[in-house]
């Protein structure tokens, strides 16, 4: 009886522990992958802060234009000798209390323009920084696909692989009888060997390159690296239908136009000459 217990035991515990492992695999496609990295990878959410800073800098340089306002109280006590103002005495062991105040404000007239191409220069900094938020996502997004489809390359080579190996053993077996029969000299019992070493072989770097790109899958889609997830393999049929016929001019000129590389670029341009007018406003300031 107690054996049947503890058999019984054993099997409930290897039957919840294989139910959690199929629990705990999960199916991403595609477009799952790109949302999640989109939801979680943090240098989206480095850019979105890199922009945050630029527009408070955008705000503080509008800020400056405004004169400045300063005020201050200050109150003395003092205790000894001290002139009445009441009765036009000196009084002595007496305590007498000074109050003073002051208000000013300041405001630059002319700084060779200095200030004014700064606000510019911010504004193009804070429109680079939303376009570095569009560039990292842009990249993300084509990471995330040229790993998803490595995995699945990698997982077909590997499977392929198998029949590779499962046909190099079947010849090495037929080269190993027809040796013993003296139709195959020790030579060729040595090539199918060393054929099916090669094959293993490359079976494992298969292996080895497939968990790389799943690990690097993971790693842009910030999940931990012991979750186990399966890849869903993408259906030709759908892709083909959305293609669309374009000539490769057509996607040059678009990409002039829309991709985030070269927006930034042209901005980080116009800050750098922004730069420059600020240099020279300042050289401006001091000649006058």
């Amino acid at each position: 009886m107690k054996r049947f217990y503890y058999s019984a035991v054993i099997f409930t515990g290897f039957f919840l522990g294989t139910n959690n492992l199929i629990q705990a695999q999960q199916v991403v496609g595609v477009a799952e992958a790109i949302r999640m990295t989109l939801e979680r990878n943090v240098q989206i959410k480095q850019a979105e802060l890199s922009k945050d800073l630029a527009a408070q800098d955008l705000f503080q340089s509008k800020s400056n234009l405004l004169p400045d306002l300063r005020a201050s109280v200050e109150q003395n006590f003092r205790y000894g000798f001290a002139f009445d103002l009441t009765s036009a005495q000196i009084v002595n062991n007496a305590w007498t209390r000074t109050t003073n105040g002051s208000v000013g404000s300041s405001v630059n007239i002319f700084q060779g323009f200095q200030q004014v191409n700064q606000i510019k220069a911010n504004k193009f900094q804070l429109e680079s920084s939303a376009t570095q938020v569009e560039k990292v996502k842009n990249d993300l997004v084509l990471n995330v696909l040229v790993n998803y489809l490595e995995a699945i390359t990698n997982h077909e080579l590997m499977v392929a692989s198998e029949d590779q190996i499962a046909l190099s053993k079947q010849q090495f077996s037929l080269d190993s009888i027809q040796f013993a029969v003296g139709n195959k000299t020790i030579a060729d019992i040595a090539k199918s060997k060393n054929q099916v070493a090669t094959n293993e072989l490359n079976k494992v770097n298969l292996k080895n390159s497939y968990e790389m790109s799943l690990l690097t899958l993971k790693q842009l889609m910030e999940m931990p690296p012991e979750t186990v997830i399966s890849l869903e393999r993408p259906s030709l049929e759908s892709v083909l239908v959305n293609a669309e016929d374009k000539n490769a001019i057509d996607v040059y000129q678009k990409a002039l136009i829309r991709q985030p590389d070269i927006l930034k670029s042209a901005l980080d341009k116009e800050v750098a000459l922004k730069q420059i007018d600020i240099a020279k406003g300042d050289i401006t300031q001091h000649s006058i």
